[in-house]
């Protein structure tokens, strides 16, 4: 009887090895990745007054560690009708373009519509007929932009290699949408706030609005009485970097800053307000000449350049100013309403004021609309 051969031994099961992650990366790695790049996105809404802008840096902070091609902020429109693109890297993005939802065409309305994050990752699409050379998208991801569960926008991103986004790529999308949405939300309604005859919400100070009701009141006024009014504008130089720096909180505690100084330097007679978005203050100086308002001005220009703001930040900034009744251009025609002549000469002052910025140094520059 011949011996049996020897069962061999089995071998050992092999442990599983995680898959790397994309651009060779361990998941540990890609876990940092995506965390420090949704803190940076959340530094970024700070640090950015204006939303587009601040929308196209999120999504170039994205694109270092989400590897699409082309992606697409979409924003609903002010009556919340359909949505528009806002910030693009590479070309819009979108999928079924042809087919229309509630919200406007394509796959972001669905996804804009429903609140649901979509990702597709084995496309194998074929060419629009539309557009026969727009590219044909291998992975695609949709994030809505959710404020208390009510969508304001969608992102959306894509590549041409199928499986390019992981679902942590999607998550992290998911996470951007959500630090940039509130913050978006808060800043349209500053400017609808803007539109409307009011107080400012960083200074307290009535808006650019209310501002020019009080001037044309001051024409009509200047009218039937033969009255002389001044309008000052004084631009500050040094809040934008504060912004950029330290974010718009401490731009707007510096804005305040500046309210109260302006405040109680001006006389009670005097009207103080903001002209938001710029970082420029108006004033209104009834029974003013040109030379009495140029020593005004003159004064709050050096007392802004000598105060220390919040941790002894110093400020500088430029004036313009315009004396009613003007000689002529820009609130000077006499058949004008007193609302139009009022709104001319605000912007003709913060034209000058800006001038006056571009021509020299802004510690003491100022500029004039000529006055009758």
């Amino acid at each position: 009887m011949s011996p049996r051969a020897a069962k061999p031994k089995p071998k050992p099961k092999a442990k599983a090895v995680p898959k790397p992650a994309r651009r060779g990366r361990t998941p540990a790695e890609a876990t940092a990745a995506h965390r420090a790049a949704l803190a940076d996105v959340v530094a970024l809404v700070r640090t950015q007054a204006d939303p587009a802008e601040a929308l196209g840096h999120a999504l170039d902070r994205l694109a270092e560690t989400v590897a699409f091609e082309s992606a697409t902020f979409f924003l609903l429109d002010d009556q919340g009708a359909g949505l528009r693109p806002v910030a693009t890297r590479g070309t819009h993005v979108d999928l079924i373009p042809e087919v229309r939802f509630d919200l406007g065409t394509g796959l972001s309305s669905w996804v804009a519509r429903t609140g649901r994050p979509v990702l597709l990752s084995d496309l194998r699409g074929e060419a629009r007929p539309d557009a026969p050379d727009a590219p044909r998208h291998g992975s695609f991801v949709s994030v809505p932009l959710l404020v208390e569960r009510t969508s304001i926008g969608v992102l959306n991103a894509g590549s041409r290699q199928p499986g390019a986004f992981s679902e942590a790529d999607r998550d992290l999308l998911v996470a951007a949408a959500a630090a940039l949405a509130a913050p978006l939300v808060a800043r349209r309604a500053a400017r609808e706030a803007e539109r409307r005859p009011g107080l400012d919400r960083a200074t307290g100070l009535p808006n650019r609005l209310a501002f020019e009701e009080r001037v044309a009141e001051a024409i009509e006024r200047g009218r039937r009485y033969a009255e002389r009014c001044a309008i000052a504008v004084l631009a500050l130089d040094g809040v934008a970097a504060l912004r950029r720096g330290a974010g718009e909180e401490a731009a707007n505690e510096t804005l305040a800053a500046v309210a109260t100084l302006l405040a109680d330097k001006a006389r009670k007679s005097d009207v103080v307000a903001r002209l938001a978005p710029e970082d420029a203050f108006a004033l209104l100086l009834p029974h003013q000449g040109e030379e009495a308002a140029g020593r005004a001005v003159d004064r709050l220009v050096s007392a802004i350049a000598r105060h220390g703001f919040t941790g002894r930040r110093r400020l500088a900034a430029t004036s313009g100013l315009a004396v009613w009744p003007v000689a002529k251009g820009p609130g000077a025609d006499p058949f004008a309403s007193a609302a139009t002549c009022a709104q001319e000469i605000v912007a003709a002052a913060l034209e000058a004021a800006r001038a006056a910025a571009a021509a020299g140094s802004p510690a003491d520059t100022s500029a004039r609309v000529e006055a009758a």
